[in-house]
């Protein structure tokens, strides 16, 4: 599949309830890998393969008691993102609070990194462990690290994710094509 610049695909429709794809559930944790490729290397395109909770939407169905009405708490999955770093760059970002006033707590990930070639063909994955609350992150069949802590909240438990990829670029906005070679996603039995 190829998805343009300033394009985008996800697993679920814009109502916000599973699609033809199941959700990834949070309780039971999951792995999701990504095959991905550029049409060219240029540093300020921003592809992007990361996951959101589907509660995390209009219904604000990310709002848990014993929280006040509309303060919301989601976890973001940030499986690769360029142009960030030379290299592969995956985070997560536990978000909380009542819009438009968010907070967040970022995962430390490695940005001084090797520079990577995107145009050629890269693996990215991410494993959720809800037992110990944390997510590693792999490029290429090699582990990046191990995000855990705050950045790894406890209500990803009650959420279910689904996949985002989407072409972006930081500033100058060139036109280029961010290829998807393969996605692959399961629950651990």
């Amino acid at each position: 599949m190829a998805i343009a610049y300033g394009g985008g695909v996800t697993s679920v429709p814009k109502t916000m309830v599973q699609g033809s794809l199941p959700l990834l559930p949070g309780d039971r944790g999951f792995v999701v890998e990504f095959e991905v490729s550029l049409s060219d290397d240029h540093e300020d395109h921003f592809p992007a393969v990361w996951l959101m909770p589907v509660e995390h939407n209009q219904r604000q169905e990310d709002s848990y008691p014993p929280d006040e009405r509309g303060f919301e708490r989601w976890l973001e999955i940030d499986v690769d993102e360029g142009g960030f770093t030379p290299g592969p760059m995956a985070t997560t970002l536990s978000w909380s609070g009542i819009w438009p006033n968010y907070q967040r707590v970022r995962s430390n990930p490695n940005l001084r990194n090797e520079k990577i070639d995107r145009a050629q063909r890269h693996r990215f994955a991410a494993g959720f462990d809800p037992q110990h609350l944390k997510i590693t992150f792999w490029y290429d069949d090699k582990v990046q690290y191990v995000a855990s802590g705050e950045s790894v909240p406890e209500i990803a438990r009650k959420q279910h994710f689904y996949i985002i990829m989407n072409a972006d670029a930081h500033k100058l906005k060139l036109p280029y094509e961010l290829y998807i070679h393969r996605v692959r996603a399961y629950v651990p039995e």
